[in-house]
């Protein structure tokens, strides 16, 4: 998926770039441009997302080897069951993101954007 979103961000990049060599309108460069953002973020967002899933295992994995042999060992152990709880509050807390900076892209929309931080 990743080398699929370069490769169209690429092809979508060409495109700005010969809307605005031939002279198109600025409305259609306008939204050729917008609608690349708004891949961007959907492409980023999800290659960010599915990296939480790695970062909190190795943040527990390193987690595990600090505390083994200290006092605070037994209190790690008792809250490593939350571990996939924090991971969906992550993942969660990232799809409200993306989507608030998708609705700020569309203009109709870029009001409701402004909810997304309090959600989070």
């Amino acid at each position: 998926m990743e080398f699929a979103t370069l490769t169209n961000t690429v092809w979508l990049l060409s495109l700005i770039y010969a809307a605005v060599r031939l002279g198109l309108p600025d409305a259609v460069t306008e939204v050729i441009t917008r609608l690349t953002f708004i891949y961007l973020i959907i492409g980023i967002g999800f290659i960010v997302i599915r990296a939480t899933k790695v970062i909190v295992d190795v943040c527990d994995v390193v987690s595990q080897k600090i505390t083994a042999n200290t006092v605070w060992n037994k209190f790690y152990d008792q809250l490593r069951p939350l571990i996939p709880l924090l991971r969906q509050c992550i993942e969660y807390a990232l799809w409200v993101g993306v989507a608030s900076l998708v609705l700020a892209q569309l203009s109709p929309l870029s009001r409701w954007a402004e909810h997304g931080p309090p959600v989070i």
